[in-house]
């Protein structure tokens, strides 16, 4: 079953759980509160611009919190 993030026109819909024992293409490894000024409206593909939002969605912030950071390496990084 696939159930990952899907984007549409800049609207994100939510992901659905998925069985773990297939591959992942997508893995949230961190969920904080936007800042009252980040708009998701129409921006949502650029909030990965904002300074603050990068270094939550970081490769550092990453392998901090991955099991083994040598296997999380090189991933394409969406806010």
């Amino acid at each position: 079953m696939l159930a990952g993030l899907t984007v549409v026109s800049d609207r994100a819909c939510p992901p659905a759980a998925a069985d773990c024992t297939g591959p992942h293409y997508w893995e949230t490894f961190a969920a904080v509160p936007l800042p009252a000024d980040a708009t998701t409206g129409r921006e949502l593909s650029t909030l990965i611009e904002r300074e603050d939002i990068a270094a939550v969605c970081s490769a550092d912030h990453l392998a901090q919190r991955s099991r083994n950071p040598a296997r999380t390496t090189g991933w394409r990084i969406q806010a």
